[in-house]
C-alpha cells in the first residue's frame, strides 16, 4: 500500500504542474502596395479610343522642319539645329520640337545642351 501511495503522490507531483497555454499567434497580413502604374496603363489597353487634341501646325514651323529633316538627312547637324531653333522661336512649347533638337545634340556629341533640351520637352 505504501508503494500505492508512493506511486499516487510521484504521479501526482508530475501532473500537478499547471499547463500553460501557448501565445496563439496570429498571422499579420500586410496588403501589398498598389501597382498605379501597372493600372493605369491596363486601363489604356483596354481603352477603345484614345483622343489626343494638337494645335494646328504653324506652316513656317512646317517649313523650318521639312528644312531640318532635309539638313538631318545630309548629317548637316549645325543646320539641324539652327531651322530647330528657328521653329521653337514661333512655337517655344513644342515638346516635339525640343526632344528632336536634343537628339542632335547628341548627335552633335553636345551632352549638357542634349539634356537641357530634353528637360525643356518633359514641360
Amino acid at each position: 500500500m505504501l508503494r500505492m501511495i508512493s506511486l499516487v503522490a510521484l504521479l501526482g507531483g508530475c501532473a500537478s504542474a499547471p499547463e500553460r497555454a501557448l501565445p496563439v499567434q496570429v498571422p499579420v497580413t500586410v496588403a501589398p502596395k498598389h501597382d498605379w502604374v501597372g493600372q493605369i496603363r491596363s486601363e489604356a489597353a483596354r481603352s477603345d479610343s484614345l483622343i489626343e487634341v494638337l494645335p494646328l501646325a504653324d506652316p513656317a514651323v512646317a517649313d523650318l522642319s521639312a528644312q531640318a529633316r532635309a539638313a538631318e538627312a545630309a548629317q548637316a547637324w549645325d543646320q539641324v539645329d539652327t531651322h530647330l531653333a528657328a521653329a521653337l522661336a514661333i512655337s517655344p512649347r513644342d515638346p516635339e520640337l525640343w526632344q528632336w533638337r536634343a537628339e542632335i545634340a547628341l548627335a552633335r556629341q553636345s551632352w549638357r545642351e542634349a539634356g537641357h533640351h530634353a528637360r525643356r520637352s518633359a514641360r
